[in-house]
Formats: C-alpha cells, sequence, structure tokens
C-alpha cells in the first residue's frame, strides 16, 4: 500500500513539475533582462542630464556681458565650434535615447506579453491544480473502491478455498458413486445375460412343448378323423358348419389327413368379373361368405363433440380398437406402460387392466367378444380373455417386434405382422396354439386386416405398397405399389362389401383404394392433417359413407365424406397432443362408434 501511495505522489511530481520548468526559467531570465535594461536606462538619463547641464551653460556664456562680446568674438571659431561638437553629442545622445525608449517600450511590451502568458500559464497551473485535486479526490475514492475490492477478494478467496474442498469431497463421492454405478452395472449385465439364457431356455423348452402338443394333437385329429368316415356326406358337411374355421386347414398343418380337403380360395365377395380381375394361378374366389355370420349393417353416428376425456396410459397410447361383435367394450395400448386396458364405452369405467410385460410396448391389439389380443417390442403376441385377466396364449415365432395384429373368424384365429417381414397366422382355437401359415415379405408390413370373406389378408408397408394374402396357403394374391409415396400405416377394408381398402400414409393423406384394379377413387388431406407415427391409424365408418383420422401434429380429428372426399367435420377439442390411434366401430348398447388416443396417454370417447 505504501509503494502504491508512493508511486501516485511522485507520478503527480512528474505530472506538476516538468510542464512549469521551462516558464520559470524563461520568467527569470525576463526578469534579468529587465532589470538590465533599466539600468541601461537609469544610465543614459544621467548622460541626458549631464549633456543638457553642459548645453544650459554654454548659453549662460552666450548671453554675458558686451564687454565679453569682443573676447567672444575673437574667440567665436573656437565656441562655434564648441557649439557645434555639444550640439552633436546632444543629437547623438538624443538619438541613442530614442533607440534605448525603443528597446525599452518593445522590453516593456514583451514584458507585458511575457506577465500575459505567465497569467495564462498561472490560471492553467491553478485549473490543473483543480483537477489534480479532483483527480486525487477520485484517486481516494478509488483508493478505497480498491481496498474494499482486495477485502471482497479476500472473503472470495476464502470462499472459494471452501468450496475447492466442498468440491473435492463432493468429487471423491462422486467416485466412489461411480465404482458403485459400475458394480451394479457388471452386476445388471451378469442378470441380463442371465434372463437372456432363460428366456431362450424358456422359449426353447416351450416350442418344444409345443411341437410335441401339435404333434399330439394331430394325431387324435387324423383318429379322430379316421372314426368319422363312416358317417354320412350330410354328417360331415353338418359338422364342417358347425367346427372352427381351422377345421377346413388341417391340410396346410403339419399332420396328414386321411380325406380330400377344398383347395383354398381367396374369398372377395365380387362378381364374376371381378373375380377374373383377382385371379391367381391355383387359386379361386369362390363365396365362403356362409363361414362367418353376416353382422347387420350399422348407420354411422358422426360426433360433434367429446363426450368422455380419460387419462388411459402413463405417457403415450398408440392404439384403440372397438369390439366388431357390438358389445360396448374397447380396447386401449400403451406403448410406455406396457398395459392393454379393456373400457366401456357407455360410461367410460375401466374394466380390466392386462399387463404385456415392464420392457413390452404394445403398439398393436384387437378385441373380439371375450379376448383381447397385443403385440409389441418383445417379439410376441399375447392374448388375454379380460374377463377372467387370465393369459390365454402367448405366441412365440417372430424374430422382431410386432407391428400389427387381427383377430379373425371370432375368437378362432389370430394374424400377426413384424418388423422381421413376416405375416403368420395362429390357431387359437384349442387350448395350445398352433402356426398354421407364414408370408415373407419384401417389406416390413405396418398394418394389416382380414377381409369381409376371412380368407383374405391385407397389408400395408413401409415401401408404400399394398399386398393382398392367400391366408390359407399364405401365397401373395396380389400387389400394388406406389400407392403412398412413403409408408403406409393403417389399412382397413370396407366393411360392407370388402372390394376397397382405406390406407393412410406418412404422406399425410387417406386413399380409398380398389382393390381389383390397385386404382385410389378417392384422397383425402388436408393442410392441418398431418401422419408422423407408423402405427397412425384411420377408419371407416361402420356403414362405409365416413373415413376419418387423428392429427399426429396437433390433436385434432378429420372426418371426410367417402362418396364426395369433402371434409365433412373437424373435431378440435379432445387432444392438446398428436393423435397415435383412431377407431370407429358399431357401436353397443348406447351407440358411441369414435374414440382416438393421443401422445400423452389421452382417451378420448367423442359423440
Amino acid at each position: 500500500m505504501d509503494t502504491l501511495l508512493l508511486s501516485l505522489i511522485n507520478e503527480r511530481n512528474v505530472r506538476e513539475t516538468i510542464p512549469f520548468v521551462q516558464i520559470h526559467a524563461s520568467n527569470e531570465q525576463l526578469r534579468r533582462e529587465l532589470d538590465e535594461w533599466k539600468r541601461k536606462c537609469e544610465n543614459l538619463e544621467r548622460e541626458l542630464v549631464l549633456a543638457r547641464d553642459n548645453l544650459v551653460g554654454e548659453e549662460d556664456c552666450v548671453e554675458g556681458s558686451s564687454t565679453q562680446q569682443q573676447h567672444q568674438q575673437q574667440q567665436q571659431p573656437q565656441v562655434s565650434r564648441s557649439e557645434s561638437a555639444a550640439l552633436r553629442n546632444e543629437r547623438k545622445i538624443r538619438e541613442q535615447l530614442e533607440r534605448l525608449q525603443e528597446q525599452v517600450q518593445q522590453q516593456m511590451e514583451e514584458h507585458q506579453r511575457d506577465t500575459e502568458i505567465i497569467q495564462d500559464l498561472t490560471k492553467e497551473r491553478d485549473d490543473l491544480q483543480s483537477l489534480q485535486k479532483a483527480h486525487d479526490k477520485a484517486m481516494s475514492k478509488l483508493q478505497e473502491e480498491l481496498n474494499k475490492q482486495h477485502r471482497a477478494i479476500d472473503h472470495l478467496t476464502t470462499k472459494n478455498s471452501d468450496n475447492q474442498q466442498r468440491a473435492n469431497l463432493a468429487e471423491q463421492q462422486y467416485s466412489g458413486l461411480k465404482d458403485a454405478i459400475r458394480t451394479l452395472q457388471q452386476e445388471n449385465d451378469s442378470l441380463k445375460k442371465e434372463n437372456r439364457q432363460l428366456e431362450s431356455r424358456l422359449v426353447s423348452e416351450k416350442e418344444r412343448l409345443s411341437s410335441e402338443m401339435n404333434i399330439l394333437t394331430d394325431m387324435v385329429e387324423r383318429l379322430k378323423r379316421q372314426a368319422e368316415m363312416a358317417i354320412t356326406l350330410q354328417q360331415q358337411e353338418e359338422k364342417r358348419k358347425s367346427s372352427s374355421w381351422f377345421g377346413l386347414s388341417s391340410s396346410n398343418t403339419n399332420s396328414t389327413t386321411s380325406h380330400t380337403v377344398p383347395t383354398p380360395t381367396i374369398v372377395t365377395n365380387t362378381s364374376a368379373e371381378q373375380n377374373t380381375l383377382h385371379s391367381t394361378p391355383g387359386l379361386s374366389t369362390t363365396n365362403t361368405s356362409n363361414m362367418i355370420p353376416e353382422q347387420p349393417l350399422v348407420a354411422a353416428i358422426v360426433p360433434t363433440e367429446p363426450k368422455k376425456v380419460l387419462s388411459a396410459h402413463y405417457k403415450e397410447a398408440s392404439c384403440v380398437r372397438y369390439d366388431d361383435s357390438g358389445s360396448d367394450m374397447l380396447a386401449t395400448g400403451g406403448s410406455v406402460d406396457g398395459t392393454v386396458k379393456v373400457w366401456n364405452a357407455t360410461n367410460g369405467a375401466l374394466r380390466t387392466t392386462l399387463k404385456g410385460g415392464s420392457s413390452n410396448a404394445i403398439i398393436s391389439l384387437d378385441i373380439a367378444k371375450h379376448l383381447v389380443v397385443g403385440g409389441g417390442s418383445d417379439k410376441t403376441c399375447r392374448v388375454w380373455n379380460f374377463t377372467t385377466n387370465h393369459l390365454v396364449h402367448h405366441l412365440v415365432g417372430h424374430a422382431s417386434k410386432i407391428t400389427s395384429v387381427k383377430f379373425f373368424g371370432g375368437e378362432q384365429g389370430v394374424v400377426t405382422a413384424a418388423a422381421d417381414r413376416q405375416i403368420k397366422v395362429w390357431d387359437i382355437s384349442r387350448q395350445t396354439y398352433r402356426q398354421v401359415s407364414t408370408m415373407h415379405l419384401h417389406a416390413t408390413a405396418n398394418s394389416i386386416d382380414v377381409g369381409v370373406g376371412v380368407q383374405t389378408i391385407g397389408s400395408g408397408h413401409t415401401d408404400g405398397a399394398i399386398r393382398l394374402w392367400d391366408m390359407r396357403t399364405g401365397q401373395k394374391a396380389a400387389e400394388w405399389e406406389g400407392i403412398h409415396e412413403s409408408a403406409i400405416t393403417s389399412i382397413q377394408f370396407n366393411p360392407i362389401d370388402g372390394k376397397t381398402v382405406l390406407t393412410n400414409g406418412m404422406d399425410s393423406r387417406l386413399k380409398i383404394v380398389d382393390v381389383r384394379t390397385g386404382k385410389a377413387l378417392h384422397v383425402f388431406h388436408h393442410e392441418e392433417f398431418h401422419t408422423s407415427y407408423n402405427w397412425s391409424s384411420s377408419s371407416f365408418s361402420p356403414d362405409g359413407i365416413y373415413v376419418a383420422a387423428g392429427s399426429s401434429s396437433n390433436g385434432k380429428i378429420f372426418i371426410w365424406n367417402a362418396k364426395s372426399g369433402k371434409l365433412a367435420r373437424k373435431l378440435e377439442d379432445g387432444h392438446d397432443f398428436g393423435v397415435c390411434g383412431f377407431a370407429w366401430g358399431r357401436g353397443g348398447t348406447s351407440g358411441q362408434q369414435v374414440a382416438s388416443v393421443d401422445k400423452m396417454g389421452r382417451l378420448v370417447l367423442w359423440g
């Protein structure tokens, strides 16, 4: 601190002393010259006085007595010479005096100018001194502030030291936690490895048991068929009508039969001309609609507002489906919480919650009578009886996540599609399920549906194509490429005649496509409608008059007239987030038909 003050004082001395040294020296020189000129002036004045005195004495001598006149006349040449010398001397002195006076005047003027300069410099010095005082005052304040900052720095240094100690302690604790986490991760990896081994063993054992059970079942079926050969053809026909759908397809299993089975067919319920467009080698288009009782036509109820708004799932709900049998039940699936929930559509009451595993995200589901089927990310498909909450079947066979599931034949069969580019048909009519057929795909099917006549499967793919499959043989019956510019996320047969399908695509368009020609009959689009999820669904109304879907971006529901292609209604008040799943059912006793679920797990029942 003392060193700082000394340096500040020396700096001030330098600023105040050096600028005035030359001024003081010049002033002193001017004073010495002025004194010298004053002495010269005094000497000249004395000489002038002496010269005047001499001149006066000479005039007195001229004015003397007449007696001396003659003498003067005699000496006139000498006097004249003396007078001339005196006049010349006086003239010289006067000239010299004038020059001295001029020099004195010049010196006085210079002295006046120097005095003014000195006054200006003095004033400037006073100003500088005032400024110096202000600087000193500011310096004092700055010094006080500096001292204050030094104290603050000392305080912060102390505080920083404490924080450093705490940070060191926290770092030590963090290192300990990292070691603990590393140990837990190693233990977790070990447990995961053991779990995978157990799962592999369980699946292998289950497949082995399933294979053995299938063999035993085939043996029993073969024995039954041999025993029934003695019965008349009419009795066999009546039994086939009352038996399960899979009773007609035993030739597609690994078992052998002792009687002839009809050739597999694709059912389209079309005229002979339409069947010609559908024809495929080895396949016929026989109408087998008598296999499933035809449901009565249900008029569509176009919703106008939310009837019930429910929190269905934690975060995202991926899908929603109505029971097509006409009950009041609907099911929702959660892609985050991995649960399937069954609801009463009349009052919005939760009927039951079915869990598919903590790591299984439900992507697709279907509901029929007393059963619910759900497929998800664990590569398997689960079938529950929601009246008893029991897991009836756990379908294992896909190598990747399940993308779509669909009941057919009532509760007798299930069709599944997966990201392993396969579609599988499952018989669940018995206590032990059976894989009936497998279709191999060129692109993943995001959505599947079963035609009105049961035997035809429609699939919408990531390459924007629609493909039709014969369920009995597993052969491709038709393929229509380029239906959408990007992936198809949903496909549904027209519930009235099955001649058209409704598709939803990632190009944010709905299309009604003729399955006989592959041509898009109508394209539905709106600037506020967007499709962003691979599982975004769309639906016909139960009478086929309307088509509808929910927007993935803003939560709005769009309903178009399927005949005119015009927007019939836009519902905006139900969802705050993007819609993931949409369904339009037949409606139960209450007539409630439309439901949707969104990104945050909200279920809206529209009325």
